[in-house]
């Protein structure tokens, strides 16, 4: 058995982690076009400070709760504001930037690249090598990649298109490398919730900052939509969908968890096509099969070299 691939847990605790998987996945895949209705006036780097801030609140009461421990280990503590900055903090801006200028479903395809700059990172932080097989997936993605971002060439302003499509690939590194960081914290002993809790604290400090040093005026336009969409990206967005990711890595292990990525911006395209007028063309189509092939092939191979 491997360090990868926890010990199976009996029917019911698969079922339960099942339905986890679930949640987490149509969570995710849902606030990539809650974050669209924040963008109301409202300047996008303070809505992504009040975000953390509220979830980093509930959070500490949920430790405070269930009677758990804020302590780190001191050795740990060099790399965990890193790992929030990218996590939690940097990658949400260029998120919240990003749908400005993309709809919200290509912008979640993009940022599904996060697999492959994990894959890159792999070797080098985590000594982990990965399979041939990964490299022929990540070829994939970037072919579609190609596809999906042809038509942005075609639109009224190609140059705004893009610019968002830059910004939403910038976000998927900082996820890559945050998500590795992640790994490696939680192999050292790190609890998954205090990293939660840390890591939002760091991204309201980035975000509140990004906001000032970017001359925001701090008003915020409570609409019936602005709030609803603040208080479902908080707290469903962020507490509850990481507290179901926990419960799929225990029980299923890190790798199986990660088919989430694969799903979510299916969900996400399929809400801008309902609500955002995106038009399924032909490319886009093609493009998002050959991203999510590669996505699959990428997680087939990493649990193959877990179970080996």
């Amino acid at each position: 058995m491997s360090a990868v691939d926890p010990p199976s847990p009996p029917l019911s605790g698969r079922s339960t982690a099942l339905l986890a998987f679930i949640g987490m996945t149509l969570i995710w895949g849902s606030t990539w076009y809650a974050i669209r209705l924040q963008l109301n006036g409202t300047p996008p780097f303070l809505s992504v400070a009040l975000r953390s801030l509220l979830a980093a609140a509930i959070m500490a009461l949920w430790i405070l709760l269930s009677r758990r421990s804020f302590g780190l280990d001191r050795r740990l503590w060099a790399l965990v504001p890193v790992q929030g900055a990218t996590l939690y903090g940097i990658n949400y801006l260029f998120a919240y930037a990003s749908t400005q200028y993309v709809v919200s479903g290509v912008v979640a395809l993009l940022f599904a690249v996060n697999v492959v700059v994990t894959l890159l990172l792999e070797p080098w932080m985590l000594e982990r090598r990965s399979p041939p097989q990964a490299w022929w997936a990540a070829l994939l993605g970037l072919l579609g990649l190609g596809l999906v971002l042809s038509p942005g060439w075609q639109v009224q302003d190609p140059r705004n298109w893009l610019w968002g499509a830059g910004l939403a690939l910038a976000g998927a590194v900082t996820v890559g490398l945050g998500a590795v960081l992640s790994s490696r914290l939680m192999a050292k002993g790190a609890p998954l919730l205090t990293l939660n809790f840390y890591g939002f604290v760091t991204g309201a400090l980035i975000a509140g900052l990004a906001s000032l040093s970017g001359g925001e005026v701090w008003r915020v336009e409570l609409s019936a939509a602005y709030t609803l969409s603040m208080v479902y990206l908080a707290i469903v967005g962020s507490v509850i969908a990481f507290a179901l990711y926990m419960r799929v890595v225990q029980d299923l292990g890190p790798v199986r968890a990660g088919y989430s990525s694969v799903i979510t911006p299916v969900i996400a395209l399929l809400l801008s096509a309902l609500w955002e007028g995106l038009r399924p063309t032909l490319p886009l189509l093609l493009g998002v099969a050959l991203v999510l092939a590669g996505n699959l092939l990428i997680m087939s191979s990493r649990a193959n070299a877990g179970r080996a």
